[in-house]
């Protein structure tokens, strides 16, 4: 047997099984791990384990590093050859869009936008005009399960659908429900850059997104504090302002007591010359 198996030392390195390019450092354990991304021959990953062991030491840590996989060719060819649309008559993605371009209805994972079509045809012909039919939302499942659930409750008509909520508010007058588009933003490999970049695309886009929904991921911003001079001045400025509206306030309303009073004047002017005449042809009638 041990004849037998000598035929692999003749073999090349890289297929005999090559050596591992991270080593345990002795008194460290792994305590997490670090996808790094795909590049070619694996050179950013051999150089980030060899400064590993350096950085472990420092730390007191180790983290072990493994190269993210790239797709597959059987699905850059399921996508290249594929029809833009899934062809399926109850597709609540594909049914309601007349683009061109891939739906991508059955990616998982994905942040996807909702546009009422006719907010968006107001939109272009008044570009200036704020835009109030967006919906940006998160699903770790396919758009094409997500949006059918959307859907549905806006048949039902439930107070918590946004498509709902938007038909009352903004098209009362109009007959037929406004049609949504769904359609894909961002595809994510991870939960929190999912929700990082639909917080950031709320703030940014989306108008129909209710507060309980756009409050719970916030992202975290730096603020710089001032020194005790620096506000010292500003709230001297506040003061000042709140001053000077306080007291342009008091000229307008001033302004207004004066109209108020000569129109009162010119209506009693004008009413008494015409009492006097009623009182006149009352007494020629009578005589």
């Amino acid at each position: 047997m041990v004849e037998k198996t000598r035929w692999r030392r003749n073999l090349p390195q890289w297929w005999r099984g090559s050596k591992p390019l991270q080593y345990c450092v002795p008194g460290l354990s792994f305590t997490t791990v670090l996808q790094v991304p795909n590049s070619k021959d694996g050179r950013l990953l051999k150089m980030l384990s060899r400064a590993e062991p350096r950085i472990a030491k420092l730390t007191g840590y180790q983290v072990k590093l493994t190269e993210r996989s790239g797709k597959p060719l059987c699905k850059l060819l399921n996508m290249s050859f594929s029809h833009p649309k899934c062809q399926r008559l109850c597709c609540p993605v594909c049914s309601y869009t007349n683009s061109k371009k891939p739906t991508l209805c059955k990616l998982k994972s994905v942040i996807y936008l909702a546009t009422c079509s006719l907010c968006e045809n107001q939109h272009k012909l008044n570009p200036d005009l704020p835009h109030k039919g967006r919906y940006v939302g998160e699903t770790s499942r396919t758009l094409a399960e997500r949006a059918g659930e959307h859907r549905a409750s806006y048949r039902r008509l439930e107070s918590t659908s946004f498509m709902f909520k938007h038909w009352v508010l903004n098209h009362r007058t109009s007959r037929e429900a406004p049609k949504f588009v769904f359609e894909v933003v961002k595809h994510h490999r991870d939960a929190l850059s999912r929700l990082v970049r639909e917080a950031v695309l709320i703030q940014e886009r989306a108008a129909l997104n209710s507060r309980s929904e756009w409050g719970g991921y916030t992202v975290g911003r730096l603020t710089v504090l001032k020194s005790e001079k620096e506000t010292k001045k500003q709230v001297e400025l506040d003061d000042m302002t709140d001053k000077k509206f306080k007291i342009e306030l008091k000229m307008s309303l001033g302004r207004l007591f004066l109209l108020l009073d000569l129109r009162l004047n010119l209506i009693q002017l004008i009413s008494v010359p015409a009492k006097e005449r009623a009182k006149q042809r009352c007494q020629s009638q009578r005589s």
